[in-house]
C-alpha cells in the first residue's frame, strides 16, 4: 500500500529542534507553527536532508488574517459567515503558500528563506 508520510507540528517553543538533536528527527514534514521552533543550523541541516519545513511566517498567519479580515468587515460594514472568512483566510494562505514554492525551488532554498526573500523585496522594493 501507499508509504505514510511522518508529519510533526512544532506547536510549543522557540528553538525546539536545534544542531543537538535535529538528527533524531524522523518526520518527513515539519510545520512550524510556534514561532522560531527550529534554529537555523538545524533548519539548513533539514534542508539539505529534503524535509519541507512549512515556515511560521505562513503557518501562524491564519490568526493575523482573520484579524484584518474582521477590520474590514468593519469598515465596510458587512457581516460575513464563517465560511466566507475561512474561504477568504485560504486564498491568502494558498497564494503566499504559492509564492513561497516556486522560488523556494528556483533557488533551492527553505521555504522559509523564500518567504523571507519575498517579504523583504515588498518592504524594500
Amino acid at each position: 500500500g501507499p508509504t505514510q508520510e511522518t508529519k510533526l507540528p512544532l506547536a510549543a517553543l522557540e528553538d525546539t529542534i536545534d544542531k543537538d538533536n535535529v538528527s533524531q528527527v524522523k518526520a518527513q514534514v515539519i510545520v512550524e507553527i510556534a514561532n522560531g521552533p527550529i534554529t537555523q543550523q538545524a533548519a539548513e541541516v533539514l534542508h539539505i536532508r529534503g524535509v519541507p519545513v512549512l515556515p511560521d511566517v505562513v503557518a501562524n498567519a491564519g490568526g493575523v488574517i482573520v484579524s484584518y479580515l474582521e477590520w474590514l468587515q468593519n469598515r465596510q460594514h458587512q457581516v460575513w459567515t464563517e465560511q466566507e472568512v475561512l474561504d477568504k483566510m485560504s486564498e491568502y494562505l494558498v497564494k503566499a503558500m504559492r509564492n513561497t514554492l516556486s522560488p523556494a525551488a528556483k533557488k533551492d532554498i527553505s521555504f522559509k528563506q523564500a518567504a523571507f526573500e519575498i517579504a523583504l523585496k515588498k518592504l524594500l522594493g
